[in-house]
């Protein structure tokens, strides 16, 4: 059986001295599955220095940091299905996710569902082999359990951790009255617990992901069992807004099949290459079931495998970098409604990503108007941080052109530049709305780098709170139960004038949808 080579694994999942003992388990963990393009995580970036906003006068003005809002991917991860494994011998056992030992290094966390001040054991909300609500099979081959955080992937939410902690705890600092400009947290768990909001998705992985974070944000008190956080879980799987869902959204269920229906049929002579190199090697090992699918399969069994020191077929390790970009640009599609390939593709796309991720735009931008002093955690999917980088970024940010790996963050930094905006001395304060936004700005990190934000020029790293607003606006949903309005009846696509199929070129308009499954490649 063939195992990965190293590589770079240093320099693409680093960041782990912090982190004392656990970063050890990590680089153990990691020791045979790592190496080129695609990284397996999104850790490593080394802590940036604040940004920089000119007075009218050109003089540089003083910033500080009154609120951290970061949202990230959990950790690897075993597939949700391995249809390659069914003639590759890949097996997945079930010691692939027993986490007990490292989980015993991590601290104690409680887990509360809305509306409830009883505190759930996460050992007992996800037994051991429960399927997840999106896994096809129970099983995988080999007897592990679909969609389960690994141990590798609970060490780089350790990592994760600790490059937040890099970026913005203050080692020197006792309180938050002796806080560092650009640092938001104390280095002491007692005095940074009130400072720090954690929300995730109702999932396994995100949950302990979320507490393998914390773990590293806070080793020594994580090392010394005195870390005990809460975990707030955002929500029924069936009306979760942290991850682009069309469970309760007739209407974003049209635009998604629709998506789904023209990425597929509108591939490049790239993609169709890479799929076909897959498909055909090693005497057509790797197939997947569904072909609208088979790209995003392809990867996820890659990233899973890979992640995880499992085989790879070598043909597949050739052309991982072009299976990751051609899966990126295939769900980037699927993710806008196909709106490329539409006779309205702006509003098609807005509408799509709207639907898709706009309530958690809201509750971003709303506290964002509120700074409180703390760091929201947010632990969602790929689906949850790849929507939102869409929404914000520039569309020439080189960072689209790549599919997030696991425990990928997107960062919203909140600067500010006035008196009042100082250090909250009560930790039950929600913020202090205002008027005007003159002296807050806002930047974005992708994996704890600045991404380009819509109207910066070359250089600039930093929207007004007021310019960040209008941005998003487009993407931030208004109403919706009402946008989520009924399908009109099967075959066609409702617009708001109820005649034809919204954004389809003409020569597509009676085409009917292919729907399909959506197997959890993206949770």
């Amino acid at each position: 059986r063939q195992t990965m080579r190293v590589g770079r694994l240093g320099s693409t999942c680093g960041g782990l001295a912090a982190a004392g003992a656990l970063a050890a388990v990590y680089r153990s963990a990691s020791a045979e599955g790592a190496g080129p393009p695609p990284p397996l995580c999104g850790t490593g970036a080394p802590a940036k220095a604040p940004p920089v906003v000119k007075g009218s006068s050109g003089n540089d003005i003083a910033l500080r940091l009154v609120q951290v809002q970061v949202a990230f991917r959990h950790g690897a991860r075993t597939p949700v299905e391995d249809a390659g494994a069914r003639s590759d011998g890949c097996r997945w056992l079930p010691e692939d996710t027993d986490k007990a030992s490292l989980l015993a290094r991590c601290g104690r966390v409680r887990l509360y569902t809305p509306g409830s001040n009883e505190g759930l054991d996460p050992l007992l909300v996800f037994l051991e082999h429960q399927p997840t609500p999106w896994s096809p099979t129970s099983e995988l081959p080999g007897g592990g359990t679909p969609g389960r955080l690994t141990h590798v992937g609970l060490a780089q939410a350790v990592a994760l951790g600790a490059d937040l902690r890099s970026r913005y705890v203050d080692s020197e600092a006792s309180s938050t009255h002796s806080l560092s400009p650009s640092k938001i947290l104390p280095a002491d768990w007692a005095s940074a617990s009130r400072l720090v909001a954690t929300r995730s998705t109702c999932v396994e992985r995100t949950v302990y992901s979320a507490q393998g974070v914390l773990a590293g944000l806070f080793p020594a008190a994580a090392a010394d069992k005195s870390l005990d956080a809460r975990i707030e879980l955002n929500g029924a799987h069936h009306d979760e807004f942290m991850v682009y869902s069309d469970s309760n959204c007739a209407r974003l269920s049209q635009l998604f099949e629709q998506g789904l229906h023209l990425s597929a049929d509108n591939r490049t002579e790239a993609q169709h290459a890479v799929a076909r190199h897959v498909e055909t090697g090693m005497g057509g090992v790797w197939r997947s079931d569904s072909d609208p699918w088979k790209l995003v399969a392809f990867r996820d069994w890659y990233a899973c495998r890979r992640a995880s020191g499992k085989f790879v077929p070598p043909h597949v390790e050739e052309v991982a970098a072009e299976l990751d970009a051609a899966t990126a640009r295939n769900m980037h599609s699927v993710f806008e409604g196909g709106a490329a390939f539409t006779r309205t593709p702006e509003s098609t796309r807005r509408e799509a990503l709207r639907l898709g991720i706009g309530r958690m735009l809201n509750m971003i931008m709303e506290r964002l108007e509120r700074p409180d002093g703390k760091l929201h955690l947010y632990s969602g999917h790929d689906w949850t941080v790849t929507p939102l980088l869409m929404a914000v970024a520039r569309r020439d940010e080189p960072q689209l052109g790549v599919w997030a790996p696991f425990c990928s963050s997107i960062s919203f930094e909140l600067w500010s530049s006035r008196a009042g905006d100082t250090p909250l001395a009560h930790w039950a304060s929600q913020g202090e709305p205002s008027a005007a936004d003159d002296g807050r700005f806002v930047r974005v990190l992708w994996n704890g780098e600045p991404i380009w934000l819509p109207g910066t020029a070359a250089g600039e790293e930093v929207l007004s709170l007021a310019e960040f607003r209008r941005a998003i606006a487009p993407y931030r949903v208004q109403d919706f139960e009402r946008e989520c309005r009924p399908p009109p009846p099967p075959g066609r696509l409702e617009t708001e004038d109820h005649h034809r199929p919204i954004g389809l070129a003409d020569e597509d308009e009676d085409v009917p949808l292919h729907p399909a499954p959506k197997p959890a490649y993206n949770r």
